[in-house]
């Protein structure tokens, strides 16, 4: 008898770089004009290579409520895309769990800047410029579909401040941040 080990498995990082130097705001001007997945990620590999101060690396909570909406797409249902479409930060640093649907507190939200997928695994990158967003991050999100609006979509990723020693971090109006969120479906 087959044993099933499907799950869905979150990892985000987060990337900070110093953007002071005339170079990286040049790559930070480009990466924001990328239109294609492949040019956007040689230009953020290029800043993280050359301008990089730190780097957040943990895994995260796949809460349900992002889990239904693959399981209500793969039913044929057309309410949602399925496609991961905001990235967002929050200032609760209460502990992640199955059962959230928004973040704490969401204070940030941004559409993704780009999409991909390799086999199993769904990459999804989020470039926020130094001047976009400065403050302290509690909590980091994903929503499925959504708008601008704060707490809409489905949720799919949640980290915090509890599950991340790293966690909260300060990103200051001279710091460009990257978060890459991987998720992989194992069957």
């Amino acid at each position: 008898m087959a044993t099933d080990k499907t799950k869905l498995r979150g990892e985000v990082s987060m990337k900070f770089c110093d953007m002071t130097s005339q170079e990286a705001l040049k790559l930070q001007k480009k990466i924001q004009s990328a239109t294609k997945p492949e040019e956007y990620n040689n230009l953020v590999g290029e800043l993280h290579k050359r301008f990089l101060t730190r780097e957040i690396k943990v895994g995260n909570i796949c809460p349900i409520a992002g889990r239904a909406v693959i399981a209500h797409r793969l039913a044929g249902g057309t309410t949602w895309t399925g496609a991961i479409k905001y990235c967002a930060f929050g200032s609760d640093d209460t502990a992640a769990n199955e059962n959230d649907t928004i973040l704490g507190t969401e204070t940030y939200r941004k559409l993704v800047s780009s999409k991909t997928y390799d086999d199993n695994i769904v990459y999804v990158s989020t470039f926020f410029t130094a001047t976009e967003f400065s403050g302290t991050i509690e909590e980091v999100g994903h929503f499925i579909d959504g708008t601008a609006t704060p707490d809409s979509g489905g949720l799919i990723s949640r980290l915090t401040s509890n599950e991340s020693a790293e966690l909260p971090a300060n990103k200051s109006s001279t710091e460009s941040l990257t978060v890459d969120y991987k998720l992989e479906i194992n069957i």
